[in-house]
């Protein structure tokens, strides 16, 4: 896993995870013998008292078990400890660093990235992704079959 720092100090410091998601690199599991995904179950209409006061309560359980298989490390990349408070809507000299290092931590990785974020931050659109990386020296040789 790549690990970038973007030298948060504040409380509300978070990550953004960036992660090339399939069944040879990243991927969710769950144990055998059991149903993937979440799970309901209706507990229905219950009366509750509070202080004097009777109100009927609708109730539901919500159970999921879930984990995470990581079978390559090098297709998973987080930057670290970034300050949400110094991150607004006008271009600051913190936003400027967090799209940098939004640029590194994309091109650390190989394939479809998906970055992954709280709900305190936002995400930039997954249709929009940074541009392409230039090439470097001659692009490579394809191989052309000759007929006879």
């Amino acid at each position: 896993m790549t690990s970038l720092e973007a030298s948060g100090i504040g409380r509300d410091s978070t990550s953004m995870w960036f992660v090339v998601w399939g069944e040879r690199t990243f991927h969710m599991i769950y144990p055998q013998g059991t149903s993937a995904g979440l799970q309901r179950d209706n507990k229905g209409k219950q009366t509750k008292e509070s202080s004097g006061l009777v109100f009927d309560v609708y109730r539901d359980k919500f159970t999921w078990d879930v984990g995470m298989s990581v079978r390559d490390w090098r297709y998973i990349s987080r930057i670290a400890n970034i300050d949400v408070s110094d991150l607004n809507a006008t271009a600051t000299s913190a936003s400027a660093d967090l799209h940098d290092l939004m640029v590194t931590a994309y091109y650390k990785l190989h394939q479809r990235k998906i970055p992954h974020c709280t709900r305190r931050q936002t995400c930039p659109p997954r249709h929009s992704p940074p541009p392409p990386a230039p090439q470097r020296g001659r692009p490579p040789r394809l191989a052309v079959r000759r007929q006879r």
